[in-house]
């Protein structure tokens, strides 16, 4: 993944991504509504944003490891 996000970055993978998907919505909702539109994105925060929802609930007698890369038995 590490690996991707350095690629994505040098590459402008997610700049171009973002500017094909503002010409895509501002074509759609211009002949949506027939007015022109701009579209602008906001910055995605640092740390991803979990709803509740999604957040891991180990099973009965084991837990996350310390260093979050697994699970381990409780003692």
């Amino acid at each position: 993944m590490e690996e991707f996000l350095v690629e994505a970055q040098t590459e402008e993978i997610m700049e171009r991504a973002q500017n094909q998907a503002a010409l895509v919505l501002r074509s759609f909702i211009s002949d949506l509504i027939g007015s022109r539109v701009e579209i602008e994105f906001e910055a995605a925060p640092e740390e991803p944003v979990i709803p509740q929802s999604c957040e891991i609930e180990p099973p009965a007698n084991w837990e996350i490891r310390d260093d979050g890369n697994g699970w381990r038995r409780k003692s």
